[in-house]
């Protein structure tokens, strides 16, 4: 709450100042596309049109109903940051337990990472409150396989996606498990199905990217590429490449301690926890950025604080175990 009141100066203050500048020129060019660019070349329009604008389309609700103040961007992601927490919570609770969830949530909530992004005026929070709605109903749509339900995940996937595409990519594997195994064995999908993900999801979001490539300067678009679409292959066998990426990992999510966590909650996944794991390394050779910006991290808490969770469940179990054989020896 503290962060709610002061202007956008965080560890990711050019992320945030960005995303800040973008939506006032936003909002004061009538909500056009026309306003999505940054004031860094004088009386030029810089256009930087990364995303879609629908964080900045909500946070521009309120300037234009109240004021131009930061505090509604920062506002707009703390509601989101509670939204997924509730999610999340109810995921893990359906999955496994309610202590489980509750040790989930709690790792969720006091990540490093998740501190610094829960209130930045980025659109972060929205993108992984989306996608984990997105996981909640193809969970639901496993129960029943209503049509409506893979509506709502595609759309669901489609807004996460426009917030910010590269949120989607860890969770990819766990969609795709889900859909075509959705009790454990191959299903084959139904021809309305694949129509309601191509016009609601797929047709949409290709379409955005194709033409915010046109939108955004040109200056921009090369350097873009190099972060995002898998990039330079051979980065993965310099060993330098990996120590600040691990450097991130150990401070902003796990905390030292919590690898030990980690480590115990890897053992022995199931199905659905493989596939989730796999996201991560998928993550890292799709979205090169990850391993250069911390902030990305946050797509990925989500997976490690369940796993982390999962750790120290057993940890606790085995210590209890350790002194009741103890008691009983003595």
């Amino acid at each position: 709450f503290k962060d709610l009141v002061v202007p956008p100066l965080a560890t990711t203050i050019w992320r945030q100042a960005q995303t800040a500048m973008i939506t006032d020129n936003f909002v004061r060019e009538g909500f056009s596309f026309n306003g999505l660019y940054v004031n860094l070349k004088g009386k030029e329009k810089l256009m930087m049109a990364y995303e879609f604008p629908i964080y900045n389309f909500v946070v521009g609700i309120f300037y234009k109903a109240i004021n131009h103040n930061p505090f509604w961007g920062k506002l707009v992601s703390l509601i989101c940051s509670i939204t997924t927490l509730i999610i999340f919570y109810k995921l893990v609770k359906s999955y496994s337990s309610k202590l489980l969830a509750f040790l989930s949530a709690a790792f969720l909530i006091f990540t490093p990472i998740s501190v610094l992004m829960f209130t930045a005026f980025q659109p972060d929070s929205m993108g992984v409150m989306f996608v984990m709605f997105g996981v909640y109903f193809i969970n639901k749509w496993r129960e029943t396989y209503n049509i409506r339900t893979i509506a709502l995940v595609s759309i669901c996937l489609l807004v996460c996606g426009l917030c910010k595409f590269p949120i989607l990519v860890p969770y990819f594997p766990l969609f795709i498990l889900l859909y075509f195994f959705p009790s454990g064995k191959f299903r084959v999908p139904k021809a309305a199905e694949l129509l309601v993900i191509t016009i609601l999801f797929v047709v949409p979001f290709i379409a955005w990217y194709l033409y915010r490539s046109n939108l955004t300067d040109p200056t921009l678009v090369g350097g873009e590429n190099k972060m995002f679409f898998i990039g330079d292959l051979t980065r993965f066998l310099h060993l330098d490449f990996y120590i600040k990426p691990a450097m991130m990992m150990a401070i902003m999510i796990v905390c030292g301690t919590g690898f030990i966590y980690f480590l115990n909650g890897i053992r022995k996944p199931s199905t659905v926890e493989l596939v989730l794991l796999a996201g991560i390394p998928l993550y890292y050779f799709v979205i090169p950025t990850v391993s250069d910006q911390a902030y990305y991290l946050y797509s990925i808490t989500p997976i490690i604080a369940f796993f982390m969770a999962k750790g120290a469940y057993y940890v606790s179990l085995s210590l209890q175990r350790k002194r009741a054989s103890f008691i009983n020896y003595s």
